[in-house]
């Protein structure tokens, strides 16, 4: 019986696309990284068909390796906060946080076009270990000098190129272990690499609030020995990576700078199109076929791919993130209105907030992904990856709503108990009820803040798994990565906007709750019409007889 690769191996070479006119084969180039990959990955894919119900064993390591990222990246993201004074601060902590949410975008590229996923994985593990290094050395030599606040602040920017640039990879790089008949596991995947990443964030906030509290709050002992312990959770990542290459299946890069040939292959496209008779445009099919003769059969079906995956998730992922963050940027602003003398959790009284969602988030993680979907799998319930993402809409509406009657209920109480204690000559409105930050002994406990937290928490869990498998598995194989960071960026751009609200122009708490709440109620209602017409790749019929005969090679049964 002659083998079937899971995805383009085996028919790819030989398939030739039909449609109208266009009989244009594979390039030469294109039937030559297919044959090297089918090489590369020949002994692990014959390994992965004899356990077709098991997982396979590289992505171990790459939950390992998520771990100790996590912790790693944790313990860092504070440390700009701490270093530069006045406006200088500011400023680096900007460039820091642009510097990190858009490296993915340039990571993805490069990976995608010339270094493949693997190396792109190595350069940033190795900025960020160059990064943690530098840092724990000047810190620990306490150096003022001016070649000492050069490596600073170069330091500064391995890590932040560290945090960036492979940011995307690791989903990417997991998802491609797994043959396409095995794509029941990709959810599981994708859930306990998120766990793996929280756990480690979680392990990290304990790291520094120990370092804190044990300096008497002072930045110094946090300086000194965060990074010591940084730089050995970093140096742990280089020996999970380098004995994993024989053991990760491949995608190899396809030598071409992938974002110009995405956009040069739509404008051909279109411009053949549009100069084509009527005749031609009906015997093409797809009005892409028309750029197939010259960018291949198989990578104008990615193109379409790309664009469904990212046109029919992008827009509403980005309003319904808008109202979660702003739910959760709001929760924390009302926090200083209640009671947190009965509070167990006194000792993190500042991050109480913090502590109950990465709590939650790690333990529905777990329930859902070992309880709840095998459950409903075997009651025959559709568990897709959709139905979780409009779950997760539902429970961002809901937070919402929790979150405006709390904020009633403790500013009412905040109003009385200020009524009380103010002096016959002060007088305060309620637009200014922020400004006071004063001890409220009748107010609510936080905990009846709990609710919203734990539906944000369920929020996290279903969308974050859910989201990256869709356009993981809506895309084609060649712009995975590209497409996950699409993903990144678009949760990237709802966090600056609700960072920025009310910043630019002065709006009042109600104005901004009516917008974010508008933006959340288009954005689930928006998902919700887009799905009842929108149909999966798998099921999908491709636009020429070279991408039919791929995807039947994908999806072949052994």
């Amino acid at each position: 019986m002659a083998k079937v690769y899971d995805e383009e191996q085996s028919s790819l070479p030989t398939a030739v696309a039909t449609t109208g006119p266009v009989t244009t084969g594979l390039s030469i180039k294109v039937k030559e990284l297919l044959e090297r990959e089918a090489r590369l990955n020949e002994t692990i894919d014959t390994n992965l068909r004899e356990n077709i119900d098991r997982d396979p064993r590289a992505v171990w390591l790459l939950y390992a390796f998520q771990f100790f990222r996590g912790l790693t990246i944790s313990l860092l993201i504070p440390i700009p906060a701490f270093i530069g004074n006045g406006e200088h601060r500011g400023v680096f902590m900007l460039a820091h946080s642009l510097l990190v949410g858009l490296l993915p975008l340039v990571g993805a590229m490069l990976a995608d076009s010339y270094l493949g996923k693997w190396w792109t994985i190595l350069v940033a593990t190795v900025s960020l270990l160059a990064g943690a290094v530098s840092l724990t050395v000047v810190s620990a030599t306490g150096a003022h000098t001016d070649a000492a606040v050069v490596v600073l602040y170069l330091s500064l920017v391995f890590t932040a190129l560290g945090m960036g640039f492979a940011k995307p990879m690791i989903e990417a790089l997991t998802g491609d272990q797994f043959l396409a008949v095995q794509e029941r596991g990709i959810p599981r995947s994708f859930s306990l690499l998120y766990f793996a990443f929280s756990l480690g964030s979680m392990i990290s906030q304990h790291v520094y609030r120990a370092f804190m509290y044990r300096y008497d709050r002072s930045s110094e002992g946090y300086l000194i020995y965060t990074p010591i312990v940084a730089s050995c959770s970093a140096l742990v990542l280089l020996p999970i990576l380098l004995i994993g290459p024989r053991r990760f299946r491949t995608v190899l890069p396809m030598r071409e700078f992938v974002p110009f040939k995405m956009v040069k292959t739509a404008v051909v496209a279109v411009r053949r199109f549009f100069s084509a008779s009527p005749a031609e445009r009906a015997s093409m099919g797809h009005w892409l076929n028309f750029a197939a003769k010259d960018e291949g059969s198989l990578f104008v079906q990615e193109v379409h791919d790309f664009g469904l995956s990212m046109g029919h998730v992008l827009l509403p992922y980005f309003f319904l993130s808008a109202l979660a963050m702003h739910v959760d940027y709001f929760q924390d602003s009302q926090m200083f209105t209640f009671n947190s003398t009965n509070s167990p959790f006194e000792f993190s009284n500042p991050l109480w907030g913090y502590d109950v969602h990465i709590y939650s988030v790690l333990t529905l993680l777990v329930f859902l992904t070992f309880v709840v979907y095998p459950l409903m799998e075997r009651r025959g319930w559709n568990v897709s990856p959709h139905r979780r993402f409009g779950a997760a809409s539902v429970c961002a509406l809901l937070a919402f709503v929790l979150s405006e009657i709390t904020d009633k209920i403790a500013k009412d109480a905040y109003t009385e108990s200020l009524l009380r204690n103010l002096a016959p000559t002060e007088s305060f409105t309620s637009d200014t009820l922020e400004d006071y930050r004063q001890p409220c002994p009748t107010c609510p406990n936080r905990w009846i803040t709990f609710p919203q937290l734990f539906l944000l928490a369920l929020h996290s869990a279903l969308a974050v798994p859910a989201g990256i498998q869709i356009v993981y598995s809506e895309t084609g194989r060649r712009l995975r990565t590209l497409a996950i960071v699409s993903w990144l960026l678009t949760e990237y751009l709802a966090r600056i906007t609700v960072q920025m609200r009310g910043t630019t122009y002065s709006v009042g708490y109600a104005t901004m709750h009516a917008t974010f709440s508008s933006l959340g109620v288009v954005g689930f209602v928006l998902f919700s019409v887009i799905m009842r017409y929108y149909t999966p790749r798998k099921g999908r019929t491709s636009i020429n007889e070279a991408a039919r005969q791929s995807r039947e090679a994908e999806y072949s049964k052994l």
